[in-house]
C-alpha cells in the first residue's frame, strides 16, 4: 500500500516462474525480489531474469532476509540488495535511484 501510495503500480506474484512470465508480458520498470519463493529458488530466479533476452534489462532489487546467502556473482546481478528487516525511507529511495515514479517524471 505504501509503494502504491508513492506513486508506483504493483504487481504481485507469489511463484518464481509466475514472476517470470509476468514480467515479460508487463515489463516493469523495476522487480522486487525476495529470495524465499514457495517453487523456485529466488537465486536461480535471480540469475533466470538476467539471462532473459525480454526481461534482462529491467532493474533488480533483491529484498529478502536470506541476502546473505548470494554469492559475490550473484549480488553482481542484482542492481541493488535490501536485507529484511528494513527501513522503508531507504527502500523508497533506492527505488526512486533505479525507476522514478510516475509523477517525479512529469
Amino acid at each position: 500500500m505504501i509503494l502504491e501510495a508513492e506513486g508506483y503500480q504493483l504487481y504481485e506474484c507469489e511463484h518464481g516462474q509466475q514472476a517470470l512470465n509476468a514480467a515479460r508480458s508487463i515489463r516493469p520498470g523495476v522487480i522486487n525480489l525476495d529470495l524465499a519463493l514457495p517453487d523456485l529458488d529466488g537465486r536461480q530466479l535471480l540469475a533466470a531474469f538476467r539471462a532473459d533476452h525480454v526481461v534482462g534489462d529491467i532493474p533488480i532489487v533483491v529484498v529478502s532476509a536470506y541476502a546473505d546467502v548470494l554469492t559475490p556473482w550473484e549480488r553482481q546481478l542484482a542492481d541493488d540488495v535490501v536485507i529484511k528487516p528494513f527501513d522503508l525511507d531507504d527502500l523508497l529511495g533506492r527505488l526512486r535511484r533505479l525507476v522514478p515514479t510516475e509523477s517525479e517524471v512529469e
